[in-house]
């Protein structure tokens, strides 16, 4: 079964290739430095595995291979129609079943255990192989620092945490994202 949320007190740097760099440093310092006074907010993370569930639920992975298998990086033009496709069939794909039942509860752990009704969240969408050599080629980032959406309530939508898997900057993956290992298929 996947699980669609970790929590920063159980992600550690060896965690990158499911979380990204950035997060696992976090879910480190949560985890190894709170006893030592750094301060960092209890937050929870979205993991790949929920991206590559969304593929294959959803039939994506062959689709967004065969459109990036044209794409050379060098066309302007040609990247820009490519990213948009993509986007298009990423964004309109279902979440996967669970998914966003995870995120509403997480959302309302993270309020109940903060004290607040609306915690403040950033949230960033980003490829986790930009952190693991050689394939630092995609850049597929989104976010928005220190949102604080209205309170969590019964009929919270992935929508009110920003949980999207698209990128508007997707076009800048360029030729490098056919090499991503979210698009092979699973060992």
């Amino acid at each position: 079964m996947t699980t669609f949320i970790k929590w920063f007190r159980e992600i550690r740097l060896e965690d990158v290739p499911r979380v990204g760099g950035k997060t696992a440093s976090l879910g480190e310092l949560y985890g190894e430095l709170g006893a030592a006074g750094v301060r960092v907010p209890a937050r929870f993370e979205v993991p790949a595995d929920a991206y590559r569930a969304l593929l294959d639920g959803n039939g994506l992975r062959d689709r967004l291979a065969a459109i990036l298998e044209g794409v050379t990086g060098e066309g302007v033009t040609a990247l820009a129609a490519a990213g948009a496709e993509l986007r298009g069939l990423v964004e309109s794909a279902p979440l996967p079943a669970g998914l966003e039942d995870a995120i509403v509860s997480a959302y309302r752990t993270l309020a109940r255990e903060s004290g607040s009704d609306r915690p403040a969240v950033a949230v960033r969408s980003s490829a986790t192989a930009e952190d693991l050599p050689p394939e630092r080629v995609l850049d597929l980032q989104a976010g928005a620092a220190g949102r604080s959406p209205r309170p969590a309530q019964a009929e919270d939508r992935p929508e009110d945490v920003e949980a999207r898997h698209g990128s508007r900057r997707a076009d800048r993956a360029g030729s490098g994202a056919r090499r991503s290992p979210a698009l092979r298929q699973p060992q």
